[in-house]
């Protein structure tokens, strides 16, 4: 059953394809080794409050498991380096083959779980808006932390078991690390696999589309809201002012006209003369 599996690999890839994929691998685990120091140095080194909020330090976490799984693929990208043939041959023994895959995997599952958990923080604190103390936030990341890596540990532990070295159908000198042809189809082997798949694939993806459609709709909803109350505002303003001008037109109309030298000059005129002017 081995020998059918990997006799539907190719020999030997294209020599511009494997150049191709390891400048790539490269410049991931790169970038990705700096991204992820910088991200853990900005938000421990800086102890403004903002800093060290919840979501930023579940970042943290998660960039974390993040260089774990870089770190542990450095040693898959330099054999595939070095092998010209496909598939890669291992060649740092069994025992690093368990271990390296099971940190690997760790690192995966941390990651997951710590997406899921910074999605259900953004919805709780949107949709809510639940104010937690400093002390109590503190001991709720601690919890969710201790849940998160001992969930990852415990399903990544399988992989010290399971994995084995297989010898390669066209080169039997060589092996590569898989699950052990006595434990592939076994039902163990079935139940952890769908498990895997269930717990940080379907679950997770799922969760998460839910929880930001709400999120987006509790937005969406939020900022209608805020524009109908400006508009009511202006139409309010705009009101008054018109009320204010139309009173303000009102009083000036009645009150006396201003005595100017004209009009002085015609009341001067309409004034009847001294009574000693009138007499013969």
């Amino acid at each position: 059953m081995n020998h059918s599996i990997m006799s539907n690999f190719h020999d030997k890839p294209s020599e511009w394809f494997r150049i191709f994929i390891i400048i790539l691998f490269i410049i991931i685990v790169f970038i990705g080794l700096i991204g992820n120091t910088l991200v853990l140095l900005s938000v421990l080194t800086n102890h403004i409050k903002i800093r060290r909020s919840s979501t930023n330090l579940l970042l943290v976490n998660m960039s974390c498991a993040d260089l774990i799984i870089l770190s542990f693929n450095i040693f898959d990208i330099i054999q595939f380096s070095f092998d010209h043939s496909w598939p890669t041959a291992w060649y740092l023994g069994l025992f690093l083959c368990k271990i390296i895959r099971f940190f690997q995997v760790l690192g995966c599952y941390v990651s997951v779980q710590t997406l899921l958990v910074i999605s259900i923080e953004r919805y709780i604190s949107i949709i809510h808006a639940v104010k937690i103390s400093h002390s109590n936030r503190r001991k709720r990341l601690l919890l969710i932390f201790i849940v998160i890596w001992s969930i990852g540990i415990i399903m990544a532990l399988p992989n010290l078991i399971l994995l084995t070295l297989h010898p390669l159908y066209n080169r039997s000198e060589y092996y590569i690390c898989g699950l052990s042809d006595h434990y592939t189809h076994s039902y163990f082997v079935l139940f952890y696999k769908y498990t895997e798949s269930i717990l940080f694939y379907f679950i997770p993806i799922f969760v998460q589309a839910i929880l930001y459609i709400l999120i987006c709709r509790k937005i969406f909803l939020v900022g209608r809201a805020v524009k109908a109350h400006f508009r009511a505002e202006q139409l309010q303003c705009s009101t008054s002012d018109s009320r204010r001008q139309y009173s303000g037109t009102k009083t000036s109309s009645s009150l006396p006209t201003p005595l100017t030298d004209n009009n002085l000059s015609l009341m001067a005129m309409m004034i009847p003369r001294s009574q000693s002017q009138l007499m013969p």
